[in-house]
C-alpha cells in the first residue's frame, strides 16, 4: 500500500516519490518458504509452484511487470514469463525458494 507521496520539482522535470509499505508482500513470502512443501498448491492432479508475491503497486512503476503487463495484452506468454522471472531475480525478498522454477513444463534456469 502507498503510505506516502511526494511531488517536487527537480529542473526542468517534476518529480513523484511513492513510498510503499510491502510488508504483507514479504511476510507472505517468508511464509511459504518456512513451509515444508515449498509453495506448492494444489492436488495430485492440478499442482501449481509458486513464484512468489507481488505488490499491486509494484505494476504500475515497476519496469519489468509494465514490460510484463504489456506482454501479456499482446498475448506473447513466452514474453510474460520471461518479465515476471525477471522481476523475481530482482526482487528476491516477494519470491518463493525452489530449486528450480517451472512454467506449464519448461524448465527455466533461476
Amino acid at each position: 500500500m502507498i503510505t506516502k507521496q511526494k511531488i517536487y520539482q527537480d529542473g526542468d522535470k517534476i518529480c513523484l516519490r511513492n513510498t510503499v509499505d510491502v510488508s504483507s508482500a514479504v511476510d507472505a513470502a517468508r511464509r511459504v518458504n518456512e513451509i515444508d512443501n515449498g509453495g506448492w498448491a494444489g492436488d495430485k492432479n492440478e499442482r501449481i509452484q509458486l513464484m512468489g508475491f507481488i505488490p499491486p503497486e509494484f505494476w504500475g512503476f515497476d519496469p519489468w511487470l509494465i514490460c510484463a503487463k504489456r506482454a501479456e495484452l499482446e498475448g506473447n506468454q513466452a514474453k510474460y514469463q520471461y518479465y515476471i522471472q525477471k522481476f523475481f531475480s530482482v526482487w528476491k525478498q516477494f519470491a518463493v525458494n525452489h530449486k528450480k522454477r517451472t512454467w506449464r513444463g519448461a524448465v527455466l534456469l533461476g
